[in-house]
């Protein structure tokens, strides 16, 4: 005992003035840390020599198009006076053009004025002719006997056929009528007919879903849900109670739908993790402890919850609910 006692008494003098041990695992953060660093610095130069390649590339296109534009330039411009040259050669031709346009312009108008003369003789000479066939009709009308019924018959004769037209319409507009009213009629009924059926298939509809979602929850034991008189019923946490589905605020409709989800939705036994996807629009609704209670649900149901929510500064980033 002695013996064991000056050992460690000698131990202890000479861990005394030992200096602290070096931080070997910080020293290797560090290193891991500025070697990242550099591999992004090399990355970044790699990227900038590639930019600076591409912009050589597109400054000797740039060259060799500079090159084509000068010498397309220069044949323009030979062009340009080829055709300044046949331009003045066009001006001087086209006045010749116009002397030669003024002389005939003149011959033109002097036979067009004699040809207007000799059209208006032929049109008074057609106009005479025509006025002396109309005077000899006239005179032959005159002079024939009259013939035919006399004017009262003629009225008695106008008089039927207006009446008759009259009672045509008339019948026309009977019929018309009668017309509308059956087809409204039958319209009518089958208008009434389709609504009735449409009645019985929503209420058949309903009727079998709403029995089937009680047949389900009853089957389950699920908490907290329930068909009453055809009713949807969810446990109201500030009641303490089943009320309407309806009645319940938003966020409390989409932490029960949510919690529902992840305690009932099936497991696929294959795969790794579990994802539940909920909108953005559900998870800005509930507060912070619906968050955390959420969070609880899941980490026992054994599934993950993913959503989205608004940043404060405007940046995308991951933010895990304890």
């Amino acid at each position: 005992m002695l013996a064991k006692a000056s050992l460690e008494r000698q131990i202890d003098a000479a861990a005394e003035g030992l200096p602290p041990e070096p931080n070997l695992a910080g020293a290797a953060t560090e290193l891991e840390n500025l070697e990242q660093r550099i591999e992004g610095l090399d990355d970044g130069i790699l990227t900038a020599r590639e930019t600076v390649a591409d912009l050589e590339r597109k400054l000797a296109a740039a060259r060799e198009s500079l090159a084509g534009q000068l010498a397309r330039r220069g044949e323009a411009i030979k062009a340009l006076d080829a055709a300044q040259h046949a331009r003045d050669e066009a001006v001087r031709a086209h006045a010749v053009w116009e002397v030669a346009k003024a002389a005939h312009d003149t011959r033109k108008a002097t036979v067009t004025a004699a040809q207007r003369a000799v059209e208006d003789l032929e049109a008074q000479a057609r106009q005479a002719g025509e006025q002396a066939r109309q005077w000899d009709a006239r005179q032959a009308l005159i002079d024939a006997p009259i013939a035919g019924p006399e004017q009262a018959e003629v009225d008695k004769a106008l008089a039927r056929v207006t009446a008759q037209r009259e009672r045509v319409a008339m019948a026309q507009r009977k019929a018309a009528e009668t017309a509308r009213k059956t087809e409204e009629a039958l319209l009518e009924a089958a208008h009434k007919w389709q609504m009735e059926k449409a009645a019985q298939y929503e209420a058949a509809a309903i009727g079998g879903l709403k029995g089937r979602i009680s047949d389900i929850l009853t089957a389950r034991r699920i908490d907290g849900w329930a068909i009453a008189d055809g009713v949807l019923m969810a446990h109201s946490p500030r009641a303490g109670k089943l009320v309407p589905f309806s009645d319940l605020s938003r966020s409390t409709q989409d932490m029960a739908a949510l919690k529902l989800m992840l305690t009932q939705m099936p497991v696929e036994p294959s795969a790794e993790f579990h994802l539940v996807l909920v909108p953005q629009e559900g998870f800005d609704g509930t507060t912070e402890a619906q968050r955390s209670e959420l969070s609880r649900v899941a980490r026992d149901a054994g599934r993950y919850l993913l959503s989205a929510r608004v940043a404060e500064g405007g940046e995308l980033r991951v933010v895990k609910v304890a």
